[in-house]
């Protein structure tokens, strides 16, 4: 699209077009790029179902495995609980990790995790 019209890249396209700067472009193609591995998100995105300040706060914790999970939270939450939300799951994230003894796995000290998100965990 951008050479088509003589602009030479997506970030001339945009700031000359939308007022984009070089920084909101990076962030948009990020949350695409997310997009295309959550289908739920996605599709609730492209519906207008959900909004861009939502998508924003989650897109460093969803996954694939978690995307129905975090499209329940985003329609049902405003975006200073799921601003509490990411960071709870954070700090919990930091605190369930351990090491446990080694005896018990072939003599190898094996990290374990359980991710309270994840059913499959």
């Amino acid at each position: 699209m951008p050479n088509r019209c003589g602009f030479k890249d997506i970030y001339e396209y945009a700031a000359r077009v939308g007022g984009a700067s070089r920084a909101k472009v990076d962030e948009i193609i990020r949350i695409g790029r997310s997009l295309e591995k959550t289908i739920r998100l996605q599709t609730l995105f492209l519906r207008g179902e959900i909004g861009w300040s939502k998508l924003r706060v989650i897109l460093n914790v969803v996954t694939p495995e978690t995307d129905e999970h975090w499209a329940k939270q985003v329609q049902n939450l405003s975006k200073r609980a799921l601003e509490a939300l990411v960071q709870g799951r954070r700090q919990m994230e930091s605190t369930t990790r351990k090491v446990v003894d080694s005896d018990k796995f072939g003599g190898q000290p094996t990290l374990l995790s359980w991710d309270p998100w994840c059913e499959n965990s």
